[in-house]
């Protein structure tokens, strides 16, 4: 892994090469798309369990640094994007004090969360590997971990749904997630 920013302009990491298709780049049986959804659920279960010492950027935490609270480090994220001017790009300054606001708010929920988790962060179906040198395809990895933080693991589900709708991946994962009002938020 590297954090340098001098080979290309963002942190990477080589892996071995796993042979296997994006998920989201082949036709799959209803049973294979079901069978494979549960396997991801199972291996995205098993990485919720990794914890760490500290919340943030997996690489910040490696090194030392990080954050001691969950609202912190979802701030110092936020902090991080306006340095680079994300948000303005995106949202009005209206819509960005909104979103101030709403962490601010959520503060008391998010220091709830005691224990930093890794999350991927970018789970959808082009980061997940099937196999299809198999007789049937099968789950091959979970890719592309680089924006992975050790955060809360319903971080995890609070964007992009691809799969998490589907009853497999929760039979697979072993809960679905709360929805408790703090677990929402």
């Amino acid at each position: 892994m590297s954090t340098s920013k001098t080979v290309i302009d963002r942190d990477f990491m080589i892996v071995r090469y796993i042979p296997g298709t994006a998920m989201s780049q082949i036709e799959l049986t209803p049973d294979d798309r079901s069978r494979i959804s549960r396997d991801v659920g199972k291996a995205t279960a098993k990485m919720h369990l990794i914890s760490a010492p500290r919340f943030g950027r997996v690489a910040d935490v490696k090194n030392g640094g990080g954050y001691r609270k969950w609202s912190d480090c979802l701030m110092g994220e936020l902090a991080d994007w306006e340095k680079v001017g994300i948000p303005a790009g995106i949202f009005s300054p209206d819509e960005l004090n909104e979103i101030h606001r709403l962490f601010r708010n959520a503060t008391p929920f998010l220091d709830e969360i005691q224990e930093p988790r890794l999350v991927h962060t970018d789970l959808w179906q082009g980061n997940i590997l099937v196999r299809t040198d198999t007789q049937k395809p099968e789950f091959g990895a979970i890719i592309d971990a680089d924006r992975a933080i050790w955060g809360d693991p319903l971080y995890e589900f609070s964007s992009i749904r691809w799969t998490y709708g589907e009853t497999c991946f929760w039979e697979g994962y072993g809960t679905e997630p709360s929805q408790k009002e703090g677990d929402r938020i």
